[in-house]
């Protein structure tokens, strides 16, 4: 899944607001593993089991997923800084389109 299905883009969005979207996004997302993480963690420090283990284990895997998340849109938007405005405007506008098509088909099928 990639992040930028969660963002609306408008053709006149700059990067900044692009970049404070994704940040709301991603912050939203790490608050609630945040809120998952502390009771999981303070189960597992009073007994430890296997069930305790794994819930552990897949909260850790959804972080991974997170930090991987967070890398690509990095990634991402240092891209699309290197490049001039126009060039910047013109990705995120072709982006956009295609990601509406990709639904519009789907919901047809659906």
């Amino acid at each position: 899944m990639c992040l930028l299905e969660f963002v609306w883009l408008d053709d006149d969005i700059t990067l900044r607001e692009l970049h404070q979207k994704i940040l709301r996004i991603l912050l939203s997302w790490a608050a609630e593993l945040e809120i998952e993480a502390y009771p999981l963690l303070d189960a597992l420090t009073s007994k430890i089991s296997t069930l305790n283990l794994e819930r552990v284990r897949r909260l850790k895997s959804r972080l991974v997923v997170l930090t991987r998340r967070v890398q690509k849109v990095r990634d991402e938007i240092e891209q699309l800084m290197d490049g001039d405005g126009d060039m910047a405007k013109m990705y995120l506008t072709e982006k956009k389109r295609r990601m509406e098509a990709f639904y519009g088909d789907q919901s047809l099928q659906g």
